[in-house]
């Protein structure tokens, strides 16, 4: 039989109000102030770039290259993501649900990024998660990203039908052909002053929303989870790994670069960048990295670099690849450069060094952050494995 549960009602249907789609319950929600809101969004996609991968959810759907969708209600304000104006924006209006749809051309390359956004005063409310499993909807989605490349072909086609009668009244009108051509000579100079001047104006900052501050609960959960989670570590450290030796060294816990760790935990759950696939996954590349370029510069094994590039070469390395995988987790950079950096303690650990302390540390850190950011009504963790 045809299911229409998620079909809505002609009334409830989207109008189109010159520049964008939307539900009319929407827009004449808080006295127009919703509609505000959206038309702010409409003009700020005029002014802003993304790129692939960067800040903004249609950054992040041309990375995944497939539909991207987002709870809002689950992102904080100072979220990484809220950086984008529009994200922040949708948060106000308030929007609850978005997704990402990228578009394709001939070669498979993302060409456009359409974002639809539900409504939070929709009922039932349904979340990111009920959504994205909603097999009518997907498939939904799935045939307007199928169906869009043409429109967007049919609206390249019509651009040049326009550039090229605007070209023709133009030489009708007795436009000299000279003056194009002097235009022309000059414009290498006048593209490269123009990036330049673009280049600097990027100086003066982007216009993106700064984080506010959270209230005393929301602190009082970030204290609470933090001091918890390093006393686990550190107490592990003094009383039970202090007396155990490991070629000439002792084995130990406490790293400094995990104090950043549970400060993302605790005050930014929601950060992308702190989930753990990112955890884990970026801990074992900065680590795998530092101890293969440390036999470059060892004299017991393949001393061809100076100790002084390589510190310099192994966060730069291991970033390059945890951008390349996905897997972006800053602190990680800065514990490739806690080992390359390290003394004889450090470095007689060395592939023990990845189990312990780092994949211990790591894995304690996310045991304590699901147990305690999710005794809070307002926190959830993880948001993706």
């Amino acid at each position: 039989h045809e299911d229409r549960r998620h079909v809505p009602p002609l009334g409830n249907a989207l109008e189109f109000s010159g520049h964008y789609y939307a539900v009319p319950s929407l827009l004449l929600q808080d006295e127009g102030e919703a509609k505000k809101g959206v038309n702010r969004m409409v003009s700020l996609a005029k002014e802003t770039t993304y790129s692939k991968g960067d800040f903004g959810f249609p950054s992040l759907a041309w990375a995944k290259k497939d539909l991207n969708w987002h709870d809002l209600a689950l992102l904080e304000t100072d979220d990484d993501l809220c950086a984008d104006q529009r994200v922040a924006i949708a948060k106000q209006v308030p929007l609850g649900v978005s997704v990402g749809i990228p578009i394709f051309n001939e070669a498979g390359k993302t060409r456009a990024v359409v974002m639809l956004y539900r409504a939070d005063h929709e009922k039932p409310r349904r979340d990111a998660l009920a959504l994205e499993h909603d097999v009518f909807l997907k498939a939904l989605l799935k045939s307007a990203q199928e169906t869009c490349p043409a429109v967007l072909d049919v609206e390249a086609a019509l651009g040049g039908f326009r550039k090229t009668v605007a070209s023709t009244r133009a030489e009708q009108a007795g436009e000299e052909e000279d003056e194009g051509e002097e235009i022309m000579v000059s414009g290498d100079q006048v593209t490269v002053t123009h990036s330049f001047v673009a280049y600097l104006h990027k100086f003066a900052g982007q216009g993106a929303q700064a984080p506010g501050g959270h209230d005393v609960k929301y602190a009082a959960w970030a204290f609470v989870g933090t001091l918890l989670s390093m006393m686990v570590i550190s107490s592990v450290d003094e009383y039970l790994l202090q007396d155990i030796e490991y070629r000439e060294s002792h084995l130990f816990m406490l790293m400094a670069s995990f104090g950043a760790v549970a400060t993302m935990l605790f005050a930014a759950p929601t950060s992308q960048l702190v989930q753990p696939r990112n955890l884990i996954g970026g801990h074992v590349i900065g680590v795998v990295v530092a101890i293969s370029v440390d036999y470059l510069t060892s004299d017991d094994y393949f001393p061809i670099l100076p100790k002084w590039f390589a510190i310099s070469l192994v966060p730069a390395l291991s970033i390059a690849i945890m951008a390349v995988t996905g897997l972006i987790h800053p602190p990680a950079g800065a514990c490739s450069v806690i080992y390359i950096s390290g003394d004889a303690h450090v470095k007689n650990m060395h592939w023990l060094f990845l189990v312990i302390p780092v994949l211990a540390d790591t894995l304690l850190l996310i045991i304590m952050a699901i147990i305690i950011n999710n005794m809070s009504r307002k926190r959830k963790y993880p948001l993706f494995w």
